[in-house]
């Protein structure tokens, strides 16, 4: 579509790095980790969510992996409680994908093994196999402007 064209073309001409830049910039960020990276905090454990069978990805849960998040440690309860800055999770396939039993499909890093032990169960609940395949929905299916208008996108 001509969205995902636009997209691309950003991402290419390095338009889309600058906005990232300029949004860590304006929440007090630490703005050479978006050139480099491996700047970033990194919690000293981490562990592989494997599938469980082969199949399709049918699902990633967003609301379990956000879950999975706040749980290994980056989430808080009460309002000036830290948060691990290295604590996360990166996802490694994509819906729709075709996985096979033991594949790779997110790591999760946490500072302990009990927010990792916490975190794991959330993180395994939002990966979905099943055995056919789906199709991927669009990235973005609203937009909301300043005014609070809602635009329905095209997938």
């Amino acid at each position: 579509t001509d969205r995902r064209k636009a997209l691309s073309a950003a991402i290419a001409s390095g338009q889309a790095l600058e906005v990232f830049t300029r949004w860590v910039g304006a929440q007090k960020g630490d703005t050479r980790c978006c050139e480099n990276p491996q700047r970033l905090p990194q919690a000293p454990l981490q562990e592989g969510v494997q599938a469980s069978r082969t199949g399709y990805l049918t699902a990633i849960d967003a609301f379990d992996v956000g879950l999975a998040v706040h749980m290994a440690g980056a989430g808080r309860n009460h309002p000036g409680e830290a948060v691990d800055p290295g604590a996360g999770v990166v996802l490694h396939r994509k819906q729709g994908e075709r996985v096979r039993a033991g594949d790779l499909l997110a790591t999760l890093y946490a500072g302990s093994g009990e927010r990792l032990a916490a975190a794991r169960p959330h993180l395994m609940q939002a990966m979905r196999i099943g055995d056919s395949p789906v199709e991927s929905e669009g990235v973005v299916v609203r937009r909301v402007d300043a005014e609070e208008r809602v635009e329905e996108l095209e997938s």
